[in-house]
């Protein structure tokens, strides 16, 4: 059975998804138990690659064709006339 929730669907996907990821890192990857020195080393690790993600997002409008006008036109001119290749 399905049901709907509207907008609610991802962010209980993400809510699940999140419990999940914490179950396994906890007792499969034996955190839970472990030293806290290693649960330390994981949270950071996981904070760094948002910042990576976060810091290529931002950068991402710098390369939008809309910056330059007629940008995707000029691309679809030839770079030599086919009919001058004789």
């Amino acid at each position: 059975t399905e049901f709907d929730l509207g907008s609610l669907n991802i962010v209980i996907a993400l809510v699940i998804a999140t419990l999940k990821a914490s179950l396994v890192c906890l007792f499969f990857m034996h955190l839970y138990y472990d030293q806290p020195f290693n649960s330390i080393i994981l949270v950071s690790s996981l904070l760094f690659v948002l910042i990576f993600i976060l810091f290529s997002l931002l950068d991402l409008s710098a390369y939008q064709s809309s910056i330059i006008p007629d940008y995707i036109s000029s691309l679809r001119d030839p770079a030599y006339p086919l009919d001058q290749l004789k």
